[in-house]
């Protein structure tokens, strides 16, 4: 896959400005991998951490390097997980230096496969997650997995496919899943014992979640800020957070805004925004019903599904 007669540290990285679960269980998870081919290997990740990290996530103790300290100007190898996008990474990442690059988002796969070639690995799957679970296999080191590691890539997983509820939602992700599983440890109440924790620090600090997750994208020739937000139960949030979400957002009546909420149990999610423009686009890209600032979908999406449906709409 590269030249096993390096003798340098691999450096195993987001260098995102924060770190979700599948940045987290991804770069652990991977440089494990590297150290049991006898590889010297180190995860360098961001303790900003999000939501989806709980604390009994934060109890499995995992050593790596703390990305606000590291010095990437001295990593001589390099590979990056769960991200592709290169305007952002050059700017602390030689990508000269990337040696493999492993990610579920799209839009940069010609680059990265003319830079790597086979080992470029950008997959339509749910979960970066799914993509270190297949390479424990395919290297045969599957059984030899610590149950820690495959809990947090089975909690990847579920986290990344709103519990295998997002259409973006694969097979693969759900053969990982199944496997990881047998090899974790979990009990049976673990899925939803990990959504109500999340839903659980969201509610102690609405605000701070939606801050750390609200991302502006673009739509064609306009700009959109959308809040998210992912519980296990959301069908009071939004009127609950109602006044707190608008502390939030406005700021950018520029332009569009709205929050989602994914109700994973509910299998939907709650739509809010008083953007009168965003309502209308909403309503016909989605085809939802609003009820004052507040809509429901038929189904679970993810953010990144919204914008898609959004764009369709403008390309329509």
């Amino acid at each position: 896959m590269y030249n096993s007669a390096m003798s340098e540290t691999i450096y195993v990285t987001a260098d995102g400005i924060y770190s979700d679960i599948d940045i987290y269980a991804c770069s652990i998870a991977y440089a494990e991998l590297l150290k049991l081919q006898g590889k010297s290997a180190v995860a360098v990740v961001n303790p900003v951490f999000t939501d989806s990290i709980t604390p009994e996530i934060s109890s499995w103790k995992f050593s790596y390097l703390n990305q606000e300290s590291f010095d990437f100007s001295k990593a001589e190898q390099l590979i990056i997980l769960d991200r592709s996008e290169t305007e952002n990474l050059q700017k602390n990442i030689n990508l000269d230096k990337v040696i493999e690059i492993y990610d579920h988002h799209s839009g940069y796969e010609v680059f990265w496969k003319n830079k790597l070639g086979s080992n470029s690995h950008i997959e339509k799957v749910g979960s970066c997650a799914t993509l270190i679970w297949e390479e424990y296999r395919k290297r045969g080191l599957n059984k030899k997995i610590q149950p820690d590691v495959a809990k947090l890539l089975y909690t990847a997983i579920i986290s990344n496919t709103l519990n295998l509820k997002a259409s973006v939602t694969s097979e693969r992700d759900i053969k990982a899943m199944q496997d990881l599983y047998k090899l974790s440890e979990l009990d049976d109440g673990f899925n939803a014992r990990y959504f109500n924790a999340v839903s659980e620090k969201i509610l102690a600090g609405p605000l701070t979640s939606l801050i750390r997750d609200t991302k502006t994208c673009y739509c064609k020739d306009y700009k959109v800020a959308i809040g998210q937000l992912e519980v296990w139960n959301g069908k009071e949030i939004p009127r609950l957070l109602k006044q707190k979400i608008q502390q939030h957002l406005p700021g950018f009546e520029e332009f569009p805004w709205f929050t989602t909420i994914a109700s994973i149990s509910e299998g939907k999610n709650y739509l809010f925004t008083t953007d009168r423009t965003m309502k209308a686009k909403l309503s016909k890209a989605l085809k939802v019903t609003w009820e004052g600032d507040i809509a429901a979908t038929s189904k679970l999406m993810l953010r990144k599904e919204i914008i898609k449906e959004l764009q369709k709409l403008d390309e329509g």
